[in-house]
């Protein structure tokens, strides 16, 4: 997988070399966070980065990666509007050398740029052909939820909780991956995930315009609120915003809500209340 950051030159240009050499490291930081130990991650030119990926899985994680990487800047104000364009290549046990992968990841990204970049190609050696994919498949109408976004939801979200370890820090930074995820596919403005710990309760809030993602305790008033409110429903109370609400069980006896926010002027569709329960279904199988 080849990895290059979109119009870094004008970067650099406007803003300076230092400033450049920050968005590097963020970026760089971000895609860490995907990839386990045993892959091999470096940066092989000015703004381009290479991954090695061993027993990857299946090709839907792979494309998970990718996907999320063309928004790695997920989570810092600093690198709103950059995006990266990723090649990918996979190794075909046909005794193909590292120089050939590589040739055909860097095929592949071409294609990528070619293309208007802020995407992922996927280089198909036995077809002689590059598939050109879009980062996110979004929701545009009310048939039901794809098989392509529920598998990529729960790749996903299999993917980040399964080397948390309760480490918050590192709970967190999955959870932003998660919230980009859904606000992306299911064109959300904001969303927030509260988890009711015994001795804590957590509100984790996303918004998609600004990638901001903030961390905040949950009010009693806010809580008794949802405590006595249906499994799943939506809250107009508010002038500007409508929020859809959905109720899941977590692991250690963790009660949580999914929340997802439009403006009034948007109506809730079908679409969504299947794509907060879908999610909803997948946190709830880990609390066994």
């Amino acid at each position: 997988m080849i990895i290059d950051v979109d119009n870094f030159k004008n970067i650099n240009d406007s803003f300076g070399h230092q400033y450049g050499d920050h968005i590097l490291t963020k970026i760089s930081e971000g895609i860490a966070y995907l990839f386990k130990n045993s892959d091999y991650i470096g940066r092989i030119g000015g703004d381009e980065f290479v991954v090695f990926m061993k027993n990857y899985g299946s090709l839907k994680i792979v494309e998970m990666k990718a996907k999320t990487i063309c928004t790695v800047n997920d989570g810092d104000n600093s690198l709103n509007e950059i995006t990266c364009s990723v090649g990918v290549a996979i190794y075909n046990g046909d005794d193909m050398s590292y120089e050939q992968l590589y040739k055909n990841a860097d095929k592949a990204l071409y294609e990528s740029k070619r293309n208007g970049k802020a995407t992922y190609t996927l280089y198909n050696d036995k077809l002689e052909t590059i598939e050109h994919t879009p980062a996110v498949s979004k929701i545009e109408s009310d048939d039901s939820l794809s098989e392509e976004n529920k598998q990529l939801i729960k790749t996903t979200m299999i993917e980040a909780f399964k080397d948390i370890d309760h480490d918050v820090n590192c709970f967190h930074e999955k959870l932003k991956q998660i919230m980009n995820l859904l606000v992306n596919i299911g064109n959300l403005e904001k969303m927030s995930i509260i988890l009711i710990f015994s001795e804590r309760h957590i509100q984790s809030c996303y918004e998609s315009k600004t990638r901001t993602y903030q961390v905040s305790e949950v009010s009693n008033t806010d809580l008794q609120y949802l405590l006595k409110a249906d499994s799943y429903f939506i809250s107009e109370d508010n002038a500007f915003t409508n929020i859809a609400y959905c109720k899941f069980d977590f692991v250690d006896s963790t009660i949580g809500w999914i929340g997802f926010e439009k403006s009034t002027s948007l109506s809730w569709t079908g679409q969504d209340e299947l794509l907060i329960k879908y999610v909803a279904s997948v946190f709830e199988e880990y609390k066994k």
